[in-house]
């Protein structure tokens, strides 16, 4: 199980700025998910996480709403 983080690229940020942001959605990931077994498994795996970015607004709807299980094995 593997965190996926999407930064939209055509948005202008320093990649400090970028980041940061990412740390924020990786925080709020981690505190949305805590107690569940999905977190558990998770953590036992190291908490593995991938940045992917985005081209624009439309690209990033195309991804699942968080919440939503699916596996990416095939797109990578």
């Amino acid at each position: 199980m593997k965190l996926v983080l999407l930064a939209r690229t055509d948005v202008a940020m320093s990649c400090g700025k970028i980041a940061a942001q990412v740390a924020h959605a990786a925080v709020l990931a981690a505190l949305t998910g805590l107690g569940t077994a999905d977190f558990a498994t998770w953590l036992e795996q190291g908490q593995p996480k991938v940045v992917l970015g985005v081209g624009d607004a439309n690209e990033l709807r195309r991804w699942p709403r968080p919440g939503n299980r699916r596996d990416f094995r095939s797109r990578w």
